[in-house]
């Protein structure tokens, strides 16, 4: 787990979490606010799925007096989600360095755009 000195989140959470049952369930992104979660009410969490499977979250700490707007979470989400498209290339032995930087780029310019 790495966290900046600013977040403290616990090193384990409870299986029955209400932020882990919701990211089980849903496989998206979970607003903490409304959820009584080990990782407390201000920010969201992002599933990192590898192969499909659950592997891990991203939790993101709402910056001080704002929350994540909703191109900020489909960012997020989407960064979380790259890890999946990066190692099926990898395991289909095709993964281009490349097309990956142009998806990148393309990624921040649509965001920053938007």
């Amino acid at each position: 787990m790495s966290q900046s000195p600013e977040a403290r989140y616990p090193e384990k959470l409870q299986a029955d979490d209400p932020a882990m049952v919701a990211i089980c369930a849903e496989h998206q992104a979970v607003d903490l606010e409304d959820l009584d979660s080990g990782l407390g009410t201000g920010g969201c969490v992002f599933p990192v799925m590898v192969l499909e499977v659950l592997r891990g979250v991203l939790v993101c700490a709402n910056r001080p007096g704002e929350r994540y707007a909703s191109d900020e979470k489909k960012l997020l989400t989407h960064v979380a989600r790259e890890n999946e498209e990066y190692l099926r290339s990898r395991v289909r032995g095709q993964f281009d360095l490349a097309a990956a930087k142009a998806r990148a780029q393309a990624l921040e310019l649509d965001w920053a755009g938007a």
